[in-house]
């Protein structure tokens, strides 16, 4: 997750400023581009005047990671939970509030398991949640 995604960049910072420090031999040089270094990867450059700054390659990397995560959560969450409205609202079922709540808690103990990212709560307790008030039994 994004603790992962924060270890690899330092990683790729570090060997960055240890090729800088191979291939400069000014020193001055050296500080100016090692800023601009961890300007660009981590803090994000100030462009100056109205949204003329630009996003870390980190939080570039994370926002598309939060982006893919949501798709990603949103695909699984609908397969898993599309299967089973087509099973509570078969004209043959005849399902409990009961039985609907237990397999609707399966169906989100599913979805824990197997998606990932850092969407996985906020889909749960978005889609999932709705999805669930449309299908539950009316007046039980």
């Amino acid at each position: 997750g994004d603790r992962e995604l924060e270890r690899h960049s330092l990683g790729v910072l570090v060997g960055l400023c240890q090729d800088l420090r191979k291939d400069i031999p000014s020193e001055r040089l050296l500080d100016e581009s090692m800023d601009r270094v961890k300007r660009r990867c981590v803090k994000g450059e100030d462009g100056g005047g109205e949204g003329g700054g630009s996003m870390s390659i980190l939080a570039q990397l994370r926002e598309t990671n939060a982006r893919r995560s949501r798709e990603n959560c949103e695909a699984i969450a609908r397969r898993l939970y599309m299967t089973f409205r087509s099973i509570v609202r078969e004209s043959d079922t005849k399902m409990s509030l009961r039985q609907f709540e237990a397999g609707a808690g399966a169906v989100e103990a599913k979805y824990r398991a197997i998606a990932r990212g850092p969407a996985v709560a906020s889909i749960a307790d978005t889609f999932l949640r709705e999805q669930r008030d449309a299908d539950r039994l009316p007046g039980a």
